[in-house]
């Protein structure tokens, strides 16, 4: 039975969550989750299976690192392939270089452009949609 694909966004920062969520929820047939900490987020991206996770780096609890790197080792015990994005005000090459290092897929810098965001996940929905 068909299903909607699930997102996950985290972040701590109540505006920034706030936004992500009004442009997730244009996104059709799309079920969003939120969390506002690390540990929260983990627990969502292990038992919703989301195609994606948008992810700010520097949560309570557990940090956006740390976060992916638990949610990644899960994820391939459950042979589930979502892909997780950060979405960060960090930009340094060192940055940007561990995140990869960790499993993030792709890396937003804040400030975003939304419009550029948007499509970029429909994209990837559609990409994802397309291989399930």
């Amino acid at each position: 039975m068909p299903h909607n694909p699930c997102i996950l966004l985290a972040d701590d920062e109540p505006h920034i969550l706030l936004a992500l969520e009004y442009m997730s929820r244009t996104l059709n047939n799309v079920t969003v989750h939120t969390a506002s900490d690390g540990p929260t987020a983990v627990k969502l991206a292990i038992d919703n299976h989301p195609c994606l996770v948008l992810m700010d780096v520097m949560m309570p609890g557990i940090d956006g690192y740390t976060a992916c790197t638990t949610i990644r080792k899960a994820w391939e015990k459950q042979d589930h392939h979502g892909q997780i994005w950060f979405i960060t005000a960090r930009s340094s090459n060192m940055d940007n270089e561990h995140a990869r290092s960790v499993g993030a897929d792709q890396i937003v810098h804040k400030p975003f452009d939304p419009d550029h965001l948007l499509k970029m996940m429909q994209e990837h929905l559609t990409s994802f949609e397309s291989a399930v």
